[in-house]
């Protein structure tokens, strides 16, 4: 009988090729983990920009309605908040208000009184606005998440009436 002699060259081999394996397993449940809290991110990011435009939006609503009463002395500042249920409350009444029922989503939106003058230099002056006196306010709404996202817009409007 023959004798061989074993150097153990397979076992070392399949050791390098279970170590490249395992590290290449690694990286991808890195790349994923990564990539999960990316888009999370991106959610909520989206989540508080759509808070902060249905705060606008509930605000510009409530105006063109006649339920909100925007200010009009120069530089006074009105805090509003949208709720669950599409509503606007004020100041105070903000406290604990959230979009989803559970105080994880708040839009909360401003209107500041900047000043009234020709609606000429504000708008293009054309039709009613010719000649008109307009008041100049800016609105900003505020969207925000739990503390994991925030996002702000701003937004310049106008609206005819005499300046006082």
């Amino acid at each position: 009988m023959f004798q061989t002699r074993q150097s153990g060259a397979a076992l070392v081999v399949v050791m390098v090729i279970m170590l490249i394996i395992t590290i290449m397993g690694v990286s991808g449940m890195k790349m994923g983990l990564f990539q999960q809290q990316a888009s999370t991110n991106q959610q909520l990011a989206y989540t508080a920009f759509n808070a902060a435009e249905s705060a606008l939006d509930s605000l510009i609503n409530e105006y063109t309605a006649g339920d909100v009463i925007f200010p009009n002395i120069t530089n006074d500042k009105h805090a509003y908040c949208a709720t669950a249920t599409g509503d606007v409350a004020q100041d105070a009444a903000c406290s604990g208000a959230s979009l989803d029922g559970a105080s994880k989503v708040t839009g909360e939106a401003t209107v500041e009184y900047f000043s009234c003058g020709e609606c000429a230099n504000f708008t293009r002056n054309i039709g009613s606005t010719r000649g008109a006196k307009c008041h100049i306010y800016k609105l900003e709404g505020e969207g925000q998440v739990t503390d994991q996202a925030n996002t702000t817009l701003e937004q310049w409007t106008y609206a005819e009436g005499p300046c006082l």
